[in-house]
């Protein structure tokens, strides 16, 4: 039942109606186009002004008791705005449902409110039933019927189903406008995009006679350089030259580095060039972009000039800026010149992190100037940034030049700076020690690790062995190969490789048969190229007087 106040309201303003004399009455023209009263919609109006929804629901649900049902939405309409206005949609479908009534009272307008709480309810099915019964109803539905339920769709990111309302919208006539498309294209540029579809709605925008927005024609660009398909971006960049549409610094980046990622330099510095000449400058992510395409394709005199531009347009290059110079610089062997940089940034205020460092680091020790590493490392370590990897790189370093002391020093040292070695530093480690023919002292390492509880690995084991194939202890080799398959760990075709290399050279062929057929009940394989080099290589030393059997062997596993 109505609360007593609603009663009496309703009450007069039945009472306020004027009464018919006679029936004739009802076909007299009315002397102005006036809409008959409707007590019940002025009631809602009321509440709803007055912002209590409760009792304007309260109204709706106990109409039956005062009446005949109405039979115009009046009443209706402003309850579903008002319960989809305040985010109560599943309320405001179970209300339309609830209402017998409500059905023959409804126009499309309450249709159309009722589609989008299906959606922002998430009964996708309901908001479709919803457009049926309007057509059922004997109302066409309409572009807002439509947007309502593609948007919907749009936002739960169901392409498929958004697509298909589509299709279905063109099949009833009725044709998708600017928002339509905008809605769509949003859709498919965003997460994993398919800027082909984002292409072809563009495409239909321009034949249904509506003109793209900038945010759409982005959108699609942005979407096509994400993916790196650069033909789809030619074609938007295009468009939007032809309609004067100037992109901005965000869809520029992302197509220069798209070009970059090609390899298509020229393109990328003509695009540069081209953007700051339509009056687009390039910010700091721009400069990164190029600076990267440049120093992958070692065009690292065009990347030292594009840090001095961007200095000279008052633009700080970052830490990721001087990061990718110096790491071209240092794979192109100017190690000289990477280390120059680290004074320039930080002349202009910026604090090298451990990755520049590490960079520089690896580096030096590449080139075999672990004195100079050393001395990088210990500002590294005054500067807090020491970590790990530093070592890993730094002991590296000295094993490669067979300063095996020193790398064991550090070594110590890690564990004493409360750093925990790890895998990669023993393995380090025994590579080295090997390389330098300490094999006594690996197989210590190994030991080591094994008491520390850390698990050696392949790349560990296939050190190992290549050290004792170098000291000929094949017995040696063969208990390794026993005891690491005994604990799951199966050494590398490089590891076997090697040891057949060593077997055939130094004449013994009958071990090397037998190791050649364990690879094959194993699985592993050489490619036909090394069983060809290996051949040459041991016909070459002469010390095999018969190697068919030992041909056959590899021709199996290769």
């Amino acid at each position: 039942m109505l609360p007593t106040r609603s009663r009496i309201l309703l009450s007069s303003f039945r009472a306020s109606l004027p009464r018919l004399s006679s029936p004739l009455q009802t076909l007299a023209p009315c002397p102005r186009d006036v809409p008959p009263p409707d007590p019940l919609a002025d009631l809602v109006r009321f509440h709803l002004s007055s912002g209590d929804t409760d009792a304007a629901v309260a109204a709706i649900r106990n109409s039956a008791d005062l009446g005949p049902p109405p039979s115009s939405p009046a009443a209706l309409n402003p309850v579903f705005s008002a319960l989809s206005r305040t985010g109560q949609f599943a309320s405001a479908i179970s209300l339309f449902d609830s209402l017998s009534w409500a059905r023959d009272a409804a126009d499309l307008v309450t249709f159309n409110i009722l589609i989008h709480c299906g959606c922002q309810s998430r009964q996708f099915d309901v908001a479709h039933q919803l457009l049926g019964e309007l057509r059922s109803r004997g109302y066409t539905p309409d572009v807002v019927s439509f947007n309502t339920l593609i948007k919907g769709l749009c936002d739960e990111r169901r392409v498929s189903d958004a697509f298909a309302v589509l299709d279905e919208m063109k099949q009833e006539g009725i044709l998708p406008n600017s928002y339509t498309y905008s809605m769509l294209i949003g859709l498919v540029t965003r997460g994993r995009s398919d800027s082909e579809k984002g292409l072809n709605l563009i495409r239909e925008m321009l034949q249904l006679g509506l003109e793209p927005s900038i945010v759409n024609l982005n959108c699609v660009l942005l979407a096509s350089c994400k993916e790196v398909k650069i033909d789809v971006a030619k074609a938007l960049y295009g468009r939007m030259s032809k309609s004067g549409i100037l992109g901005d610094v965000v869809s520029y980046t992302c197509f220069i580095n798209a070009l970059c990622k090609k390899k298509m330099l020229a393109e990328a510095k003509t695009l540069f060039s081209e953007m700051q000449q339509k009056g687009v400058f390039p910010n700091v992510v721009t400069y990164n972009a190029i600076i990267h395409g440049l120093c992958a394709n070692w065009f690292l005199k065009d990347a030292v000039a594009m840090i001095d531009q961007m200095l000279v347009n008052c633009l700080r290059p970052t830490i990721s800026t001087y990061t990718t110079l110096m790491d071209g610089l240092i794979r192109a062997g100017k190690v000289e010149e990477a280390l120059k940089y680290l004074d320039v940034m930080k002349g202009h205020g910026s604090c090298p992190d451990k990755y520049i460092y590490g960079t520089l680091l690896n580096g030096l020790c590449h080139k075999g100037r672990v004195e100079e590493a050393m001395k990088l490392f210990r500002q590294m370590e005054s500067e807090g940034l020491a970590d790990v990897a530093a070592y890993n790189m730094l002991i590296g370093g000295f094993c490669r030049v067979g300063m095996m002391e020193e790398a064991v020093e550090l070594f110590r040292e890690v564990t004493e700076n409360g750093l925990e070695c790890d895998v990669i530093m023993c393995t380090t480690l025994i590579h080295g020690f090997c390389k330098n023919g300490k094999v006594e002292a690996a197989q210590e390492m190994v030991s080591h690790m094994e008491r520390n509880d850390l698990k050696p690995d392949a790349i560990t084991y296939t050190a190992l062995i290549e050290g004792l194939c170098k000291t000929e202890n094949y017995d040696a080799v063969e208990q390794l190969l026993d005891s690491v398959e005994k604990i799951g760990i199966e050494p590398n075709s490089v590891a076997y490789k090697g040891l057949v290399r060593r077997l055939c050279i130094s004449g013994h062929s009958d071990r090397a048969v037998y190791l050649l057929e364990m690879m094959k009940q194993r699985g592993q394989q050489l490619s036909p190229e090394t069983c060809k080099a290996l051949l040459d290589e041991i016909n070459g030393a002469k010390k095999l007087q018969n190697t068919e059997n030992l041909q056959c062997q590899m021709e199996e596993i290769g």
